[in-house]
């Protein structure tokens, strides 16, 4: 999982105090959605480091610089930007900024070259080499991992990657387990709920899936937690003895409920 920075407008907010000598970034950087090379800026009030690509390279404010901790320069380099590859990209003063507010990190400068980027993981260190903040953006979070508490306020930006949770259904009453086509034992009532909103449902006799098996019942839209009942007709069961039934739910993201869910 990862951060997306889309180069325009997305900022990761730390409205903390923050000694700042070294940051570290792990990230994908990207080309520029306007053209003109990449810009990206750490920091807060205009004080931080930034660095920007042009024609003829790429010029980095921190004293010294890192990609994937082979030292370039002492503060400018020419040559390429490893568009497209991830690497960790390191820059440190040996002096400490006392960053007062807001703005930590963000893919966008007023005025200057936008820049989108694939975040994984930004670690900020003092002079004394102890962190002051890390964001393991592989959490889907931008919570402190470093126990300083400097949370950051995530203002657009995209988690890609995130696994949701499949739609789980929860069985409420069962009126007949057994049906068959004699009077008053032709029908059994089921009574369910889902953890998630639902778009569609189903109860399917056999198969493993919501595309297989027979459909003895179905339904739309249905708010979270709210009781279902259906009903299952004797003529639904495609053979004598025990037949499996299954509930699928579909969440809006188009993920189904899961053949083992319970």
């Amino acid at each position: 999982m990862y951060l997306y920075m889309d180069g325009v407008d997305d900022v990761i907010e730390v409205n903390h105090e923050l000694p700042f000598c070294e940051v570290v970034i792990e990230a994908v950087f990207l080309e520029s959605p306007s053209g003109g090379g990449i810009h990206h800026f750490w920091g807060g009030n205009s004080h931080g480091w930034a660095f920007y690509s042009n024609e003829d390279g790429y010029v980095s404010s921190g004293t010294e610089i890192y990609w994937n901790e082979v030292e370039l320069s002492d503060g400018s380099f020419s040559g390429e930007i490893p568009l497209g590859e991830r690497v960790i990209y390191t820059a440190g003063r040996n002096y400490d900024l006392i960053i007062p507010y807001t703005d930590f990190f963000y893919c966008n400068r007023v005025g200057q070259r936008h820049g989108r980027a694939e975040v994984f993981d930004v670690k900020v260190f003092n002079r004394e080499g102890g962190i002051e903040l890390h964001y393991d953006m592989t959490t889907g979070t931008v919570l402190d991992q470093s126990g300083n508490g400097r949370h950051g306020t995530l203002i657009g930006g995209t988690w890609m990657g995130k696994e949701e949770p499949l739609p789980e259904v929860s069985i409420n009453n069962v009126t007949r387990d057994i049906i068959s086509n004699q009077p008053g034992m032709d029908t059994s009532i089921v009574s369910f709920s889902f953890d998630q909103e639902i778009t569609q449902w189903t109860v399917n006799v056999g198969g493993n899936s919501p595309e297989t098996g027979i459909i003895a019942n179905y339904g739309g839209e249905t708010p979270k937690g709210t009781q279902i009942t259906a009903e299952i007709d004797w003529t639904k069961l495609p053979q004598e003895g025990e037949n499996r039934v299954n509930i699928y739910g579909q969440n809006p993201q188009g993920a189904w409920t899961s053949y083992d869910s319970p």
